[in-house]
């Protein structure tokens, strides 16, 4: 989840716990994370044409004109792909969201025919953005981070804006549901920025069995991936509805927002560098890949520890300015779900990695993670409750992909042990253990200040502390790490 997606979720569970009961606003919010679940329903097809795109330009001994042509068929076939995928998302989805809600809320009430009339305008809604996500990928793929940024984030300003306006005029389930449509406006304005910044791609493609077989092949790994990462970031409030109720959603839902953000933001650099990472292995330069891979990993757990620490002690008068005193759920589920959220973003930057290089080797631990989660959070909610929710994921990832992922990549990547421990693995832990140590002293002497000073001087400090450790890096070894310059070629690895 991206950081305009995380601050847009920010904002609305502001309103809608105002303009919202509890149960009607826990309701959308399950629609909300159903929606993961929807867009599994891509298949990983999109992700994958934006690799190949990478893949495609970065390769030195393709012509023009066959570049040319290779991308508008992968765009033709893509598309028609997606469509067909995007039909079937409207039926299976339909009817099995149709049939779970029924169990949560009486469609015979007032509630109950406004909840199954939204579901279906959401389905619709989401399987017309599915339909149109190739054309995002084509300018990740092409290079174009930035416009795929803007638009992303774009789309989620207007979607925010919609849907306050909406809950302020009472709009309710329905109207939050017609609002989700902005997803296809914004990827109607990707195909046309595509086109116009590319014009070797305007021409139409052809529809290519072959290739579709061969894009099927490829993205079905990541499919795989990505539906055991759903499962396992994404079922949360799925395990609260059932066993707790839908009413315990939003204070839940609050802690892992703020969580989430801070993962969104310690993953920037590293989405962000997957195309330049592709386009590198493609041109066989197998020093680049290590050096971006590394930067990325050091910058992701730094940016955790700055964002980790200061919720870990000044979350609480966060969430209470934010949503209201009273609705912090605990420390117990906050500094859960921060550690699992810190493994999240170790193994995330090295798997990342590992599959801009077109290796996606991570699916089967991916599926076993999402099906444990579910296996340890369902009696873990019964027994410990909400906390027992966040532990659920927690046990479900230190199981498999916290320690398969980084011992596979680094492998793969040519990364050596030792050379990781030291250009990586002491340096973050001596970060978390100076910003836990600050925020902890900070904390001392703020207790009995009001919530708004805690949070501004936690700010303050946990920034000055990044800009130090940015700067005292800038002629560091840190910077560019040493690799083994005999290191063959990563395609030898293939």
């Amino acid at each position: 989840m991206g950081v305009a997606s995380v601050a847009s979720n920010f904002i609305m569970l502001r309103f809608l716990v105002r303009y919202m009961p509890a149960k009607e606003a826990g309701i959308w919010l399950l629609f909300m994370t159903m929606s993961s679940y929807l867009t599994v329903f891509d298949f990983g097809v999109s992700p994958t044409i934006g690799r190949e795109i990478s893949f495609a330009l970065g390769d030195p001994s393709v012509s023009v004109e066959e570049r040319g042509r290779r991308v508008r068929d992968m765009l033709a076939t893509g598309s028609r792909i997606l469509v067909a995928f995007a039909l079937a998302l409207t039926v299976i989805c339909g009817v099995a969201g149709y049939w779970y809600l029924s169990s949560l809320v009486d469609f015979h009430s007032f509630l109950g025919h406004q909840t199954a009339v939204s579901w279906i305008v959401f389905v619709i809604a989401v399987a017309t953005s599915v339909s149109g996500e190739i054309w995002l990928a084509a300018l990740y793929g092409a290079g174009s981070v930035v416009s795929e940024r803007l638009l992303r984030a774009g789309g989620y300003v207007l979607w925010v804006i919609a849907s306050v306006l909406i809950l302020r005029s009472g709009g309710g389930l329905m109207g939050l549901s017609l609002a989700w449509f902005y997803a296809f406006a914004v990827r109607l304005a990707a195909r046309e920025l595509f086109l116009r910044g590319h014009k070797d791609f305007r021409a139409p493609g052809a529809f290519d069995w072959k290739l579709g077989k061969s894009l099927s092949g490829k993205s079905i790994k990541y499919a795989g991936t990505l539906i055991g990462g759903t499962l396992i970031l994404y079922t949360d409030n799925i395990v609260i509805a059932s066993v707790l109720g839908p009413a315990k959603v939003p204070n839940y839902y609050a802690v892992a927002r703020l969580v989430a953000a801070c993962l969104a933001v310690a993953m920037l650099i590293t989405t962000a560098s997957g195309p330049f990472i592709s386009a590198a292995f493609s041109a066989g330069n197998s020093s680049e890949v290590q050096r971006l891979t590394m930067r990325n990993v050091r910058v992701s757990l730094a940016l955790m520890a700055a964002g980790g620490c200061f919720l870990g002690f000044f979350g609480k008068p966060l969430i209470e300015l934010w949503i209201g005193q009273g609705n912090f759920v605990g420390f117990g589920v906050l500094i859960v779900m921060l550690c699992a959220m810190t493994l999240e973003a170790h193994h995330v930057s090295l798997a990342t990695a590992t599959m801009a290089c077109g290796d996606i080797p991570f699916f089967v631990p991916a599926l076993i993670a999402g099906f444990l989660n579910l296996a340890f959070s369902f009696p873990l909610a019964h027994r410990l409750g909400l906390v027992g929710v966040a532990l659920g994921t927690m046990l479900a990832q230190i199981t498999t992909n916290n320690w398969y992922v980084p011992l596979y990549s680094l492998r793969f990547l040519r990364i050596p042990w030792s050379e990781y421990s030291m250009r990586v693995g002491i340096p973050s832990l001596g970060q978390f253990a100076l910003f836990a140590g600050c925020d902890f002293m900070l904390h001392r002497v703020l207790l009995d200040s009001e919530r708004i000073v805690q949070i501004v001087w936690g700010l303050a400090l946990n920034g000055a502390l990044l800009a130090l450790l940015v700067l005292a890096q800038r002629d560091s070894p840190l910077r560019s790490p040493r690799l083994s310059p005999e290191t063959a070629p990563l395609h030898e690895e293939r």
